[in-house]
């Protein structure tokens, strides 16, 4: 599990910029707003160039919870479902069939996605805040978590 949430994580440090500037294509435009962005390379030609490097990194601290969650969680779980798969199904362990396999990975996502959507909110939030330094919304995962449980309770989690 470990060896795969460091791989994920490192795949994200490189793709992040594209994330963000995907995330603010998407929120570009939003509810009436003016659209700031005319496609992904102005995107991220402007964030750059109005925040620095770190615009195109916000929120990539929730990112990193997520990845290493996320994978963790799947890797973990795959097995014991797999096992689990086999004994309702009547298969050996030692040689589970592709359906079993395809079945335990598929649970395991939806299981690991629906347990990391909080910090999934989280980063797609600080992606899109505009502001900067102690204006922020956010300061990091944690207080995103901690400030979206205090003000929108169990139901924003």
């Amino acid at each position: 599990p470990v060896a795969g949430a460091l791989a994920s994580q490192t795949a994200d440090f490189f793709t992040y910029p594209i994330d963000t500037s995907k995330t603010r294509l998407q929120l570009s435009g939003e509810a009436g707003g003016v659209k700031r962005y005319s496609g992904m390379a102005d995107a991220i030609k402007k964030v750059y160039q109005n925040e620095g490097s770190s615009g195109l990194y916000k929120g990539f601290s929730a990112a990193l919870v997520r990845q290493g969650l996320y994978r963790g969680l799947v890797f973990a779980l795959y097995e014991p479902l797999r096992d689990e798969t086999c004994e309702l199904l009547g298969e050996d362990k030692s040689s589970a069939s592709l359906k079993v396999k395809i079945l335990a990975g598929g649970v395991g996502g939806i299981l690991g996605s629906a347990m990391i959507n909080p910090v999934d909110v989280i980063k797609v939030r600080m992606q899109g805040d505009l502001k900067v330094g102690a204006e922020r919304r956010y300061r990091n995962v944690f207080d995103g978590l901690y400030k979206m449980y205090t003000t929108e309770g169990l139901k924003g989690i």
